[in-house]
C-alpha cells in the first residue's frame, strides 16, 4: 500500500496492447475528493521498455510518483491514454481503470 505524501515508488499502468507507437502517454489520478491530477510524458510517464512479471515490454507504462501527489488517504484510481497523432484518424485509446489505496502515515 502506498502512504499519504510518499514519492519516489515506480507506479506501472497496463495497457494490455501495443503502445509503442504513441505521440503521447497520460495518466489521469483521481483522487478520494474527485480531484484529478494529470501526468504526461513531458512529466515523466514513460513506456515501459522490459517485460517485468506478468507486464510486457510496450503494453505498460512507469511513473515515478512525486513529491505531492498523493495528498490525502482514501481509495484512488488512475486511468492511462495512448494517443498517435501521426494517423489518420488520430488513435486515442482510453484504458481501463486501475483503483489502489493509499493508506495513513500513522499505525492504529
Amino acid at each position: 500500500m502506498l502512504k499519504l505524501l510518499e514519492s519516489g515508488k515506480v507506479l506501472r499502468v497496463n495497457a494490455g496492447f501495443s503502445m509503442i507507437n504513441y505521440t503521447e502517454l497520460t495518466l489521469t489520478f483521481t483522487n478520494p475528493n474527485a480531484t484529478q491530477t494529470l501526468k504526461t510524458t513531458a512529466d515523466g510517464v514513460t513506456l515501459g521498455g522490459v517485460d517485468v512479471d506478468s507486464l510486457k515490454a510496450g503494453e505498460y507504462v512507469e511513473y515515478i510518483i512525486e513529491t505531492g501527489l498523493l495528498d490525502a488517504v482514501g481509495t484512488w484510481s488512475v486511468t492511462l491514454t495512448y494517443t498517435n497523432d501521426t494517423t489518420s484518424p488520430v488513435e486515442s485509446f482510453i484504458g481501463d481503470c486501475a483503483s489502489f489505496s493509499v493508506g495513513s502515515v500513522t499505525c492504529n
